[in-house]
């Protein structure tokens, strides 16, 4: 059965972790959880932690605020930071 696709909606996901494994991890499930898709993802490391960023597509219409809250009850995220981006056409069930 072919994929419909559909316009969904993005959010860029912006942590500073204090591991980099753990934190990836958590924030990871948590979208997993939540349906979003992975649009792109990237790690850097640096001196004061690691700075994850994250692309997500939503399956349905979401507040960024509301992402934010759900995804910042981890203790290796030192900073959080999410908002909405333009939307994305991506691959959907039919």
């Amino acid at each position: 059965m072919r994929s419909v696709d559909a316009v969904r909606p993005t959010f860029e996901v912006r942590a500073l972790i204090t591991d980099p494994y753990d934190g990836m991890i958590r924030l990871l499930n948590d979208a997993q959880r939540l349906g979003f898709s992975i649009v792109t993802i990237a790690l850097q490391e640096h001196a004061d932690g690691s700075t994850v960023r994250l692309l997500l597509a939503a399956p349905v219409h979401m507040d960024a605020e509301v992402l934010q809250a759900r995804l910042s009850r981890h203790p290796c995220l030192r900073r959080l930071n999410v908002t909405a981006t333009a939307a994305t056409e991506l691959p959907r069930a039919a």
